[in-house]
C-alpha cells in the first residue's frame, strides 16, 4: 500500500509539473506537436498512430464489454417505453 505522505507529494509535483507546461506551452507549440505526431503516423510510425487514435476515440476497450453495454442499453430503451 502507497503511504499517505506518497501519495500527497505525488499530487503537488503533478501540480508543478502541470503548472510549468502551462507557463512554456502555447497554443502553437501545442498545434506544432500534434503535427509531428501525425505526420510521424502518415510515415507509418505505429506508436504515433497508437497515441492520435487513443487521444481522439479514447483507449481500446474489451469488444465484450462493449457488446454487453449495448445490450444494457437496449434492454433499457425497451424499459423506458
Amino acid at each position: 500500500m502507497i503511504p499517505f505522505w506518497w501519495a500527497k507529494y505525488a499530487r503537488q509535483l503533478r501540480e508543478r509539473l502541470n503548472e510549468a507546461l502551462f507557463k512554456v506551452c502555447s497554443a502553437d507549440r501545442l498545434l506544432a506537436a500534434v503535427d509531428a505526431i501525425l505526420k510521424s503516423a502518415e510515415a507509418g510510425d505505429v506508436a504515433a498512430f497508437k497515441v492520435l487514435v487513443e487521444r481522439i476515440s479514447g483507449p481500446p476497450i474489451n469488444s465484450d464489454i462493449a457488446e454487453r453495454i449495448e445490450a444494457l442499453e437496449a434492454v433499457a430503451g425497451e424499459k423506458s417505453r
